[in-house]
């Protein structure tokens, strides 16, 4: 007997935090596919930094109950990360990597999903898309390095459901001397793909 789906190929293949396209297996967007794009780039300059965010979006009219619930708990992780560096620049609280990593996984914990947030927060970001600079990662390594001004870095939390879909918000975030603040745009509200 062969298995059958639950769900769609694009849904399967966001639930894949590392899922690269290729000729192969890939699949022509429907109604009702949920849609993870993560994408980098950077000037052509020689010296150009690059960006790297990641949005989601859904091919119909209205976002399924369970997916806006799971955006919701990603998207607050993701603000909670920030409010905290935000908050202990004010406080002139010295930041190491792995403390950003944990605010932002106690989040999504006490949600029920943490089982499902299986990466680091973020990474370092500049002349390479993953820097040489601290990562926000308390869960692949430990990384005590602080978050100083002049460093650039993603925020990226995600939930992944097997055999349903998976979930990522991610804003690039840059230190500078007055404390931190998102270099990209934010995604605030999943994207609806409709038809014309």
């Amino acid at each position: 007997y062969g298995l059958q789906r639950r769900f769609r190929p694009a849904d399967e293949h966001s639930a894949d935090p590392h899922y690269e396209p290729a000729p192969e297996g890939s699949h022509i967007f429907q109604p009702g596919d949920w849609v993870l794009i993560d994408l980098w780039a950077k000037e052509r300059e020689e010296d150009a930094v690059y960006a790297d965010i990641t949005w989601v979006a859904y091919i119909g009219d209205r976002v399924p109950e369970r997916r806006q619930q799971i955006f919701d708990i990603v998207v607050g992780a993701r603000d909670a990360a920030l409010k905290y560096l935000e908050g202990s620049f004010r406080q002139g609280m010295a930041v190491q990597g792995w403390q950003v990593d944990a605010v932002a996984r106690q989040y999504i914990e006490e949600r029920g999903y943490g089982p499902y947030f299986t990466h680091r927060l973020g990474h370092s970001i500049s002349y390479e898309v993953h820097g040489e600079a601290v990562n926000l990662d308390g869960f692949e390594t430990h990384d005590t390095r602080r978050i100083i001004p002049g460093i650039g870095f993603s925020i990226e939390p995600g939930i992944y459901l097997p055999d349903e879909f998976g979930m990522r918000s991610e804003i690039d975030v840059y230190m500078s001397e007055s404390g931190p603040y998102a270099s990209s745009p934010v995604q605030r509200e999943v994207v609806l793909i409709r038809r014309s």
